[in-house]
């Protein structure tokens, strides 16, 4: 289940974007670093009642901020399912639970989570060299909707989509 982050979980969620960051680094994912995401950015989230975790006895599994705020590149993107979409960012999975599919189990409750809302379609991004990102979003049926550069960013990046209209009208 996602819950939303409150202000006092703030220390242990930068904690946990900077383990999964050292870790993706191991990897040769360069997706994020000291410039991105910052723990201002994480308390803005927080603040603006956007971000999320996911929590399994007690403790954060993986955490993202959830709206509907899409960077100016995504302008370039090709997007088919309309303006009523939500967008996921900043996707984190605790180090620890990296490669045991909490991933997809947190787009799942993101999918469902959106849908409930009312969106029609979730937009998100990745760098093409994430490519466990990468995998997990096509597997999940996400579209590739474009690449672009952000200018803060190396490399590029995949925009992606993903109809959640049928699932919103079972909901």
């Amino acid at each position: 289940m996602l819950h939303k982050a409150i202000e006092s979980d703030l220390d242990n969620i930068f904690e946990i974007y900077q383990g999964s960051i050292k870790e993706m680094h191991s990897r040769g994912v360069f997706q994020w670093g000291d410039f991105y995401p910052t723990k201002d950015i994480l308390a803005e989230d927080i603040y603006l009642g956007e971000l999320y975790k996911a929590v399994s006895h007690g403790e954060i599994l993986a955490i993202t901020a959830i709206n509907s705020e899409q960077s100016p590149e995504y302008g370039q993107g090709y997007w088919l399912y309309g303006e009523n979409f939500m967008c996921i960012h900043r996707l984190c999975v605790t180090a620890s639970y990296m490669g045991q599919g909490i991933g997809k189990q947190s787009m799942r409750l993101i999918e469902d989570f959106a849908a409930k809302c009312g969106a029609h379609s979730i937009r998100l991004d990745t760098l093409t060299q994430n490519e466990a990102a990468m995998r997990l979003y096509s597997a999940m049926g996400y579209e590739k909707r474009g690449l672009v550069r952000f200018p803060y960013r190396t490399g590029y990046y995949c925009l992606f989509e993903k109809s959640i209209e049928k699932l919103a009208k079972m909901l």
